[in-house]
């Protein structure tokens, strides 16, 4: 699998769906650690009932993914990705979302909060961007269709955090 980032997209090439759901397991998993974490250090109720639905619904999207993944993984002939490449996967910082340490020095700031929610946003769109590109590389019906319904979820996340600024 080749990911590169031209013109402000990402572009994927040489790649299998399996890769690109072990992928987004992680994406999906990392999400989930910060939500739950924001959602537990945000002072104010809304905002902290935000993160959780948030969590819940990077929840709802790594359930969906490893679906996909473990049938793939199974149907496959030639497993096209080992246990121990999705170990390297999982080992990865894909430098999405960012880092507890980073999250902590934030919101010591005055605007930390906000600067959270700003990166959180960004973090929804660098996600639209990777199924995105995956979406149009992909050619099941099923995927598609599926990446397409992740994608405006994932759009919506976007506008929820943008509101809050």
């Amino acid at each position: 699998m080749d990911i590169k980032k031209e013109n402000g997209k990402i572009i994927i090439t040489d790649f299998n769906e399996t890769q690109v759901f072990g992928i987004a397991m992680r994406i999906e998993k990392d999400g989930m650690g910060v939500y739950n974490y924001l959602a537990r250090e945000a002072k104010e109720k809304e905002l902290s009932n935000i993160f959780e639905f948030l969590y819940e619904q990077e929840k709802i999207h790594y359930g969906y993914f490893k679906k996909r993944y473990d049938i793939l993984y199974q149907e496959a002939e030639d497993n096209p990705i080992s246990r121990s490449d999705q170990q390297l996967i999982d080992l990865l910082d894909l430098g999405i979302f960012p880092s507890y340490a980073e999250m902590d020095k934030m919101l010591k700031l005055e605007e930390g909060m906000a600067e959270i929610i700003r990166t959180a946003a960004q973090v929804e769109q660098a996600s639209i961007d990777f199924y995105s590109a995956c979406l149009n590389e992909t050619e099941s019906p099923e995927v598609k269709k599926d990446l397409e319904k992740i994608i405006q979820e994932e759009e919506k996340h976007k506008e929820i955090l943008e509101s809050q600024n």
